[in-house]
């Protein structure tokens, strides 16, 4: 029997690896920034003024392509300015409503504010 002697020869994988791993870190570097802008969050301000919104009151209420769009107000002096534009479907529309109807009804009980019909009508003042 003939036997056959193989040589194998060692291959330094090092720097394939570090490619890989530095091609690796690019890559979830990117879908970080993808994500980020996906969520409307901006790194350059932390994202704050997409989470948090201060605003006065909500303003026009509609219909839009079946779902209910409102804007938020902010009122300077007697000049309106729309902050944001919300856009949601009917049904979360309703079930917000209720929660912040359940909410006010809350306040009312705990004497923070009283059921005044009238006080919707009336304009926000700025301070």
């Amino acid at each position: 029997m003939n036997k056959t002697t193989e040589v194998v020869e060692k291959t330094n994988l090092t720097p394939v690896i570090a490619l890989l791993v530095l091609n690796l870190l690019a890559v979830l570097f990117t879908l970080g920034a993808v994500l980020s802008r996906t969520a409307g969050l901006s790194s350059a301000n932390g994202g704050s003024d997409n989470v948090a919104v201060s605003v006065d009151r909500v303003g026009d209420i509609r219909l839009h392509e079946g779902n209910v769009v409102f804007d938020l107000i902010n009122i300077d002096g007697t000049n309106p300015k729309i902050e944001k534009q919300v856009t949601m479907s009917q049904d979360g529309f309703v079930r917000g409503y209720a929660s912040m109807e359940q909410f006010v009804n809350k306040m009312i009980e705990q004497g923070l504010v009283t059921a005044n019909e009238e006080a919707a009508s009336l304009p926000v003042e700025s301070e």
